[in-house]
Protein backbone atom coordinates (compact mmCIF):
# COMPACT_ATOMS: atom_id res chain seq x y z
CA UNK A 1 0.00 0.00 0.00
CA UNK A 2 1.10 3.53 -0.70
CA UNK A 3 3.50 2.62 -3.47
CA UNK A 4 2.43 3.36 -7.05
CA UNK A 5 1.96 0.35 -9.33
CA UNK A 6 1.52 0.25 -13.10
CA UNK A 7 -2.01 -0.55 -14.19
CA UNK A 8 -3.47 -0.20 -17.68
CA UNK A 9 -0.75 2.15 -18.88
CA UNK A 10 -0.96 4.42 -15.83
CA UNK A 11 0.12 4.37 -12.23
CA UNK A 12 -2.16 3.73 -9.28
CA UNK A 13 -1.37 4.19 -5.59
CA UNK A 14 -3.57 2.64 -2.92
CA UNK A 15 -3.98 3.78 0.65
CA UNK A 16 -5.96 2.44 3.56
CA UNK A 17 -7.93 4.06 6.37
CA UNK A 18 -9.50 1.92 9.11
CA UNK A 19 -12.44 2.42 11.44
CA UNK A 20 -12.82 0.13 14.48
CA UNK A 21 -15.74 -0.54 16.80
CA UNK A 22 -15.19 -2.51 19.99
CA UNK A 23 -18.22 -4.07 21.73
CA UNK A 24 -17.06 -2.93 25.16
CA UNK A 25 -17.45 0.72 24.07
CA UNK A 26 -21.19 0.23 23.49
CA UNK A 27 -23.90 -0.58 26.01
CA UNK A 28 -25.38 -3.99 25.08
CA UNK A 29 -24.41 -3.76 21.40
CA UNK A 30 -26.20 -5.59 18.62
CA UNK A 31 -24.53 -6.47 15.35
CA UNK A 32 -26.24 -3.46 13.79
CA UNK A 33 -24.90 -1.18 16.55
CA UNK A 34 -21.36 -2.43 15.94
CA UNK A 35 -21.68 -1.95 12.19
CA UNK A 36 -23.00 1.61 12.66
CA UNK A 37 -20.18 2.43 15.10
CA UNK A 38 -17.54 0.98 12.76
CA UNK A 39 -18.99 3.01 9.89
CA UNK A 40 -18.73 6.23 11.91
CA UNK A 41 -15.14 5.39 12.83
CA UNK A 42 -14.36 4.66 9.16
CA UNK A 43 -15.84 8.03 8.13
CA UNK A 44 -13.59 9.77 10.64
CA UNK A 45 -10.57 7.75 9.47
CA UNK A 46 -11.19 8.76 5.83
CA UNK A 47 -11.54 12.41 6.85
CA UNK A 48 -8.21 12.14 8.68
CA UNK A 49 -6.35 11.01 5.57
CA UNK A 50 -4.49 8.01 4.19
CA UNK A 51 -3.16 5.56 6.74
CA UNK A 52 -5.44 6.79 9.55
CA UNK A 53 -6.90 4.41 12.11
CA UNK A 54 -9.83 5.60 14.23
CA UNK A 55 -11.75 3.82 16.95
CA UNK A 56 -15.39 4.51 17.79
CA UNK A 57 -16.18 6.53 20.90
CA UNK A 58 -19.17 8.57 22.05
CA UNK A 59 -17.09 11.74 21.50
CA UNK A 60 -16.50 10.70 17.88
CA UNK A 61 -20.24 10.08 17.41
CA UNK A 62 -21.05 13.52 18.84
CA UNK A 63 -18.54 15.25 16.52
CA UNK A 64 -19.90 13.53 13.43
CA UNK A 65 -23.51 14.20 14.40
CA UNK A 66 -22.68 17.87 15.03
CA UNK A 67 -21.14 18.13 11.56
CA UNK A 68 -24.27 16.56 10.08
CA UNK A 69 -26.56 18.99 11.88
CA UNK A 70 -24.45 21.92 10.77
CA UNK A 71 -24.58 20.75 7.15
CA UNK A 72 -28.38 20.44 7.39
CA UNK A 73 -28.68 23.95 8.84
CA UNK A 74 -26.51 25.42 6.08
CA UNK A 75 -28.55 23.65 3.40
CA UNK A 76 -31.82 24.95 4.88
CA UNK A 77 -30.43 28.48 5.15
CA UNK A 78 -29.37 28.36 1.50
CA UNK A 79 -32.85 27.18 0.51
CA UNK A 80 -34.33 30.16 2.38
CA UNK A 81 -31.87 32.50 0.61
CA UNK A 82 -30.03 33.41 3.81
Amino acid sequence: LGEAVSLGGGEVALSLSVGLALPERLAEPTGEDLLRAATLAAIEARRSGPGAIRSYSEALRSRIESRGHLAEEVALALERGE
